[in-house]
């Protein structure tokens, strides 16, 4: 993404990226399924429901996760 000219911000976990989108804003939020302390789809349901409409952010998730439910 940077390579594209993209301002990147990474953090380690899923607490750590809520305070920051409580704090500055954000076009892309791109996370991993699986993460320390939260794993992406808690992070996606507090991101969506902390943030008023007019703040949308495109949301990735990515996973290495083999199997399917």
């Amino acid at each position: 993404m940077e390579t594209l000219g993209c301002l990147v911000r990474r953090v380690e976990d899923g607490d750590v990226a809520l305070d920051l989108l409580s704090r500055q804003s954000f076009d892309v939020l791109i996370t991993d399924w699986q993460m320390p302390r939260m794993n992406g789809i808690d992070l996606v349901k507090r991101v969506r429901a902390s943030l008023p409409p007019e703040d949308f952010i495109h949301i990735i998730m990515m996973t290495a996760r083999g199997e399917t439910r």
